[in-house]
């Protein structure tokens, strides 16, 4: 729990508001929690305000409220639906199906109570939850006692409440509101309060101790909840001299840079193929992705001539002399190789480094983190080096396959170097090495892991040899054969005379090209089919299991949840036999993540990213 200690209410107002709006900024289609009260109507003005200005889009937010009074018509004044129209619903873009509050006139409010609790799972679960806080402590409508694990129900209101908000004595006596389970399910929470009058519960919430006779003191239990308040609501807190110093200091930290000027930082993301699997040892076009998922190196110069790495994710440490050429010590040595590269391209090691590595990118499960390691490694040492070569994400492309595929004479292709290097949705002619940016962003995948190591060697060996044999025997029966530009269609039946066990491979060749030219088309329009996406997505996917046999009964399982839960079309991602797959689940993504774990594997919501950089 963090407390935030603010001069005046308009400044609780603007701090929220702009934290929504923030929210809103990095995922469009956000799930908020919304609040009623005299508290809220400054932020609500606020994000009206700020709408009105054009900085927010509530066009894909989707709206849960806390709470409704039960027996009243929606479109009495006191109903809440009624306050969060005048408020905010009618003067914002917000689509009226993605509203939801809790029916005033439902028959069967045990039945409105599981239905909204299914609802807001539907929805992915909450993304930020604001709330108010009553004199007594409570929050929702969860008036003292009651269970800190509550979920949505019908809560009989206090007599303290009732006078709190019906002055003149008359009001409804019943309300629905979301439980304190349900509360804390949200991935963040903002209790907003101002005023003297919410001084005694404030102290009670943040230096209390945990009890149902304080509902709101239950939010001590969350990782991710904030207290805003103005001075007057703070007035009660023990510690709140240190609250504001905390909070003054954190906005330094946001401001400066805390690591010394003489350490660079690298991050290089990891990659999805998008089309085009098995396909550029062949000369043939891919589409890959560079995703937000991250290989990260921290480093710095020294005088000494050596290099000490620590991998922080496995707990291990390599030290090294910088005498080349360096021998190799295990099978993929490509920490060494990246040295001995680059020491033949030109770059004089004069000095040594220290240097810590971390990444959140799935290992050896096809998401390109050897090629982040060895991409991030290249463009770290030409930074320190000062080799103009740093700046060209081309050129370290190329270094990273040489260090990593060449080196060690391993079969790949250089899709993975120049995805994590350049960044974006690429379409990759692998022949003439020509790149071109489809898209810079684009969000709305899910990638998931088997957690079954792939077998990259093995599978592509098989592959390439099984493809590389049926293409040059299809030739032999089809003299006017060209890869690039002959349709299948034209060798459908020149495939059928191939020995049986080729056949499979000459028709994923050609059906794999065919699909990745109609991706690029789709793609190189920024108003595409998502659908379509999908659809082509799933025909990969269908030919690189059925033809070239690399997917496995746990990337089929996932997929096949995924797509109940709502993905428009997904494929395994790498060479395959195990790894990850993904999806592509724009507006779902919560949803098939939560699908996809139901398995037990790990799942990530991704988007596409820029490519490696120093940060």
């Amino acid at each position: 729990m963090e407390t935030i200690i603010l001069d005046n209410y308009e400044e609780v107002c603007e701090e929220v508001g702009k934290r929504i709006i923030s929210l809103i900024k990095e995922k469009p289609d956000a799930v908020l929690g919304l609040a009623t009260g005299k508290t809220m109507v400054g932020i609500y003005k606020y994000l009206v305000q700020a709408y009105k200005k054009g900085k927010v889009d509530f066009s894909s937010v989707t709206t849960f409220n806390l709470d409704e009074y039960l027996a009243i018509l929606p479109t009495d004044p006191v109903s809440f639906r009624y306050y969060m129209e005048e408020h905010f619903f009618k003067h914002v873009n917000i689509a009226r199906d993605k509203i939801h509050i809790p029916s005033s006139i439902a028959e069967d409010v045990q039945e409105e109570c599981e239905r909204y609790e299914t609802k807001i799972k539907e929805a992915g679960g909450i993304d930020l939850q604001l709330l108010g806080i009553g004199r007594n402590g409570h929050i929702g409508f969860n008036e003292p006692t009651s269970s800190l694990q509550s979920r949505t129900r019908v809560k009989t209101l206090t007599e303290e409440t009732l006078k709190d908000n019906f002055p003149e004595g008359k009001g409804p006596r019943f309300v629905i509101t979301m439980g304190l389970g349900t509360i804390m399910e949200a991935r963040q929470i903002i209790l907003v309060a101002s005023g003297r009058s919410k001084a005694e519960a404030i102290a009670e919430a943040v230096e209390g101790p945990l009890s149902a006779s304080c509902p709101a003191s239950v939010l001590q239990l969350h990782p991710n909840a904030k207290i805003i308040i103005d001075k007057e609501a703070a007035r009660l807190l023990k510690r709140k001299n240190y609250y504001i110093w905390v909070y003054n200091h954190k906005l330094q930290v946001e401001k400066e840079n805390l690591w010394k000027t003489d350490i660079i930082k690298v991050k290089t993301p990891g990659r999805i193929c998008l089309f085009g699997e098995h396909q550029d040892y062949l000369g043939l076009p891919v589409i890959s992705a560079a995703i937000n998922l991250y290989m990260k190196i921290f480093a710095e110069r020294h005088k000494k001539h050596s290099a000490s790495f620590y991998l922080a994710d496995f707990n291990s440490r390599e030290e090294f002399d910088l005498r080349f050429p360096l021998s190799y010590t295990r099978e993929r040595d490509y920490i060494r190789s990246v040295f001995n590269v680059l020491s033949r391209k030109g770059v004089k090691f004069r000095w040594g480094l220290n240097a810590a590595i971390t990444s959140d990118i799935p290992v050896n499960a096809g998401a390109s983190s050897s090629t982040a390691l060895v991409v991030s490694l290249v463009k770290l040492l030409l930074e320190l080096a000062k080799d103009p070569r740093k700046d060209s994400p081309e050129i370290i492309a190329e270094l990273a396959y040489e260090a990593e595929v060449a080196e060690f004479n391993e079969p790949g292709g250089k899709m993975d170097h120049y995805t994590c290097a350049v960044g974006g949705v690429l379409f990759i002619d692998t022949e003439s090495g020509k790149v071109k940016k489809l898209l810079p962003s684009l969000s709305g995948f899910v990638l998931g892991n088997s957690q079954k190591p792939k077998d990259t060697k093995g599978i592509l060996r098989r592959v390439r040899e099984g493809q590389s044999r049926a293409l040059e025997e299809l030739a032999k029966i089809y003299p006017g054969f060209d890869l690039k530009t002959t349709s299948f269609e034209e060798v459908r039946d020149a495939i059928k005379k191939l020995p049986l066990e080729l056949r499979p491979y000459a028709e994923a060749a050609v059906k794999n090209r065919e699909i990745t030219m109609k991706a690029k088309k789709l793609l190189s329009n920024e108003n595409f089919d998502h659908q379509e996406l999908g659809k082509l997505l799933l025909e990969h996917h269908l030919i690189l299991r059925n033809f070239l046999k690399i997917s496995t009964p746990e990337i089929e399982n996932m997929l096949n949840e995924a797509l109940k839960a709502g993905a428009l079309g997904g494929k395994i991602n790498g060479s395959g036999g195990g790894g990850t797959m993904f999806v592509y689940a724009p507006g779902r993504e919560e949803v098939v993540k939560e699908a996809i774990k139901r398995l037990g594997k790990p799942a990530y919501i991704v988007e596409v990213t820029d490519g490696v950089k120093v940060f």
